[in-house]
């Protein structure tokens, strides 16, 4: 990123960050106090507009990458979907170390599976439905969540059918 400041506003608001009197400052540099008081002014002025873009910047990037991630997924299920339906293919299965920042989950099931230690494709594999339910803030709908991405991206699991999850109606202590 381009500096916004030229060498002496940036030395003049460098100088007043340090405490120094906006008299001493023009002195120094040939100016009266009021204009240094506006150079500095002018000086936040376009670094707030600088980290705003900034922000912007790394927010639209953030969105890139995720949709980028999003398409990623898509594309793999296509080809799953295609490897399904001819017969004469080998089905195919996601690698394993794919991390929950990969997976196109709804965010309550990401949370859950954050917090409980669950983050990579191979971890969540593992998860029963009994397990699953007894995770803080779990239900039937997030479970049921879960077992259709995994099952849109082919990939191995424990978590059971749609008519075994509604089984699942009473948790462990």
């Amino acid at each position: 990123m381009i500096n916004p400041l030229t060498e002496r506003d940036y030395e003049i608001f460098i100088a007043r960050c340090f405490g120094q009197s906006l008299g001493r400052i023009g002195l120094h540099h040939g100016i009266s106090a009021e204009r240094v008081r506006q150079i500095v002014a002018k000086c936040l002025r376009r670094l707030m507009k600088a980290e705003r873009n900034w922000a912007a910047a790394e927010r639209a990037c953030a969105r890139i990458q995720a949709e980028c991630m999003a398409k990623r997924i898509e594309q793999w299920a296509r080809i799953v979907e295609a490897t399904k339906q001819d017969a004469r293919l080998p089905v195919l299965i996601p690698p394993t170390f794919l991390t929950l920042d990969e997976l196109d989950l709804p965010v309550r099931v990401s949370n859950i599976l954050r917090n409980n230690g669950k983050e990579t494709l191979e971890q969540i594999c593992q998860i029963t439905p009994n397990e699953f339910l007894r995770f803080r803030n779990a239900g039937r709908v997030s479970l049921r969540n879960l077992r259709d991405e995994l099952d849109l991206i082919n990939a191995p699991h424990n978590l059971g059918k749609a008519a075994e999850i509604s089984s699942h109606t009473e948790t462990e202590p």
